[in-house]
C-alpha cells in the first residue's frame, strides 16, 4: 500500500508545480508585462520585467531536488503549447531541457562547492535555512539558463541575437526569483512564528 500512496503524493506534488509554473507565467505575461509597458514605457519586444516562473523553478528544486525535474520539464512543454509568442518548434526540447536543468545544475554546483543550498527540513534551531544559498543558486541558474537559451536561439533569428535581450532575460529571471523567495521565506517565517 505504500507504493500507491507514494505515487499519488508525487502526482499531487508534480501537478502543483505545473499549475504554479503555468499560473505564474500567465501572471507575468498578462499583468506584470502590461504594467511595465504602460507605466515604465517599455516595449513589447523586451523580456518580462519580472519573470516569476524562474522563481518557481528555483523554489521547486530548492524544496524537492531532483523530484521537481520531471514536473518542470512537463511545465515547459505545456507552456510552449498553451501560450503564444513562443520560440520556434525545433527549439522546444533544448529550451525545455535548459530551463529545467539550469536550476538543478546550479544547486548541484553549489553542493559540489560545499555550500548547502538545498532546503533541509530537519535543521536545528541554530542552523535554519537562509535565503542566501537559494538566491545564489537562482542567480547562477538565471545566468546559465539565459546563456544556454541564447546559444540555442542565436542561429534561429536576429531578434534573439541581441545582447540587450540576453541581459533583460537575466534581469527578469533574477527579479522574479527575488519576488518568489521573499514571499516564500516571509510565509515560512510567519508559519514558524505561529507554531511558537
Amino acid at each position: 500500500m505504500w507504493l500507491p500512496k507514494r505515487w499519488l503524493s508525487e502526482l499531487v506534488i508534480g501537478s502543483t508545480i505545473i499549475v504554479i509554473f503555468l499560473g505564474s507565467y500567465a501572471l507575468s505575461e498578462k499583468h506584470i508585462l502590461s504594467v511595465a509597458t504602460d507605466l515604465l514605457g517599455f516595449t513589447d519586444q523586451i523580456p518580462f520585467f519580472i519573470f516569476i516562473p524562474h522563481g518557481v523553478r528555483v523554489v521547486a528544486i530548492y524544496l524537492l531536488r531532483e523530484r521537481a525535474i520531471f514536473p518542470l520539464l512537463i511545465s515547459h512543454f505545456l507552456l510552449y503549447d498553451l501560450f503564444s509568442n513562443m520560440p520556434p518548434t525545433w527549439a522546444y526540447v533544448p529550451l525545455a531541457l535548459v530551463g529545467t536543468l539550469s536550476a538543478w545544475l546550479s544547486f548541484e554546483l553549489l553542493r559540489w562547492a560545499h555550500t548547502s543550498a538545498y532546503y533541509i527540513s530537519d535543521q536545528p534551531k541554530y542552523r535554519v535555512n537562509r535565503i542566501g544559498p537559494p538566491l545564489l543558486a537562482g542567480i547562477l541558474a538565471a545566468v546559465i539558463n539565459s546563456l544556454l537559451s541564447f546559444a540555442v536561439l542565436f542561429t534561429s533569428d536576429v531578434k534573439y541575437g541581441e545582447i540587450e535581450l540576453l541581459l533583460g532575460y537575466i534581469f527578469g529571471d533574477i527579479l522574479g526569483l527575488l519576488v518568489l523567495l521573499v514571499l516564500f521565506f516571509s510565509l515560512r517565517y510567519w508559519v514558524d512564528n505561529l507554531r511558537e
